[in-house]
């Protein structure tokens, strides 16, 4: 009775499982920013307004090294708009491509995140521009600004001789959420140089290939290495292991209960945790900044080969510089500790400061 019980319940949940997959299929993160995309993040509806504006417009499904093979007789932008935020990296044939007078635009590019609000407008001549995120470059960087604020660039650009190229913070610049946007749409469509160039949608970033990549790459084409990679047949391996499991708990296959031990105190962390509630509470920061940069100054001594007993300031400093781990002034800004008075903050921007002279060290 109780087996028949358990193949029910099991039943049950495979169903479940099974028709919440076909209902509500997961998500991939590579189609965020595809022009095939009509959610949300996808870049569907900017497609079609460039299509109804008349521009050349082609989804590339390629490699980058076959893209650039092709030879074209008017200027190009290649605009990629990346499913997560990346890094800066720009191959040097590409470089070289976007030297003929080509152009790139990289949407979604890491940057630090500010203080600046997570909403903003930006008045272009294209019309008022919807940004949502904190994310800025510096304006200190040697690049020129397109759009921003005064907590940094959203969008800037690089000359490359004849071509630019051009990089946006946000990866949503023009994705299907800012389709009633005034300015959005026009926006994107000024940076690739619409009016000009053909542009060229890097979809292949995004998984979709065409036929004659398929062809050549023997994986693609292999029916079972393709399934292989569909969230389908990870769904499936996950509920053959539930299955699996709750097998082997109604046979008892895991032997008798082990009760849980109590871990074991560390007086030393406890009396150091306590120690540091105490000076926190007493905003005791003079006599942590002394001790620490004791120990500091007695560490970087022994890594430049002073020894351990604690020498005057200026000699470390000038053989800090001599060895050529940088100049003098860091150990004197570091080992000091006079920046760290005055609150917690200036204290965590000592300690950074610390941490920075350490890495040198290594």
């Amino acid at each position: 009775m109780k087996s028949a019980k358990l193949w029910i319940i099991l039943a049950i949940v495979g169903g479940v499982l099974l028709l919440g997959l076909f209902l509500f299929p997961p998500r991939s993160r590579e189609q965020v920013g595809s022009t095939f995309g009509k959610t949300p993040d996808g870049y569907g509806a900017w497609y079609a307004y460039m299509k109804k504006q008349g521009y050349e417009m082609e989804q590339l499904q390629k490699s980058e090294d076959k893209f650039l093979a092709q030879k074209r007789s008017k200027a190009t932008t290649l605009l990629r708009v990346y499913p997560d935020f990346t890094y800066i990296y720009i191959g040097q044939e590409l470089e070289k491509w976007v030297r003929q007078g080509n152009r790139v635009v990289l949407i979604g590019i890491k940057t630090p995140a500010t203080n600046a609000p997570f909403q903003g407008s930006f008045n272009t001549a294209q019309g008022v521009v919807t940004i949502e995120t904190k994310r800025r470059r510096s304006l200190n960087d040697k690049t020129d600004s397109l759009l921003a604020d005064e907590y940094g660039s959203v969008v800037w650009q690089t000359d490359l001789d004849k071509g630019k190229i051009i990089f946006v913070a946000t990866p949503y610049l023009a994705a299907n959420a800012y389709q009633e946007s005034e300015g959005n749409f026009a926006y994107l469509a000024h940076l690739v140089n619409a009016k000009t160039n053909t542009i060229v949608v890097d979809e292949y970033l995004h998984g979709y290939v065409d036929r004659e990549e398929l062809v050549e790459n023997s994986e693609l084409r292999d029916w079972f290495a393709y399934l292989m990679k569909t969230p389908l047949v990870i769904m499936a391996w996950q509920l053959a292991v539930i299955l699996l499991l709750l097998l082997w708990s109604q046979n008892r296959r895991f032997g008798n209960i082990i009760p849980f031990t109590s871990p074991k105190l560390n007086n030393n962390l406890e009396y150091i945790d306590a120690l540091s509630e105490v000076l926190f509470k007493a905003e005791s920061h003079g006599f942590v900044v002394s001790k620490i940069t004791k120990a500091e100054q007695i560490y970087i001594q022994q890594k430049l080969g002073l020894g351990s007993v604690l020498l005057p300031l200026s000699v470390v400093a000038a053989s800090w510089q001599q060895q050529g781990k940088g100049s003098n002034k860091e150990i004197w800004q570091g080992l000091q500790g006079q920046n760290a008075q005055g609150g917690i903050k200036p204290l965590f921007q000592w300690l950074i400061c610390l941490a920075i002279l350490r890495r040198k060290l290594s």
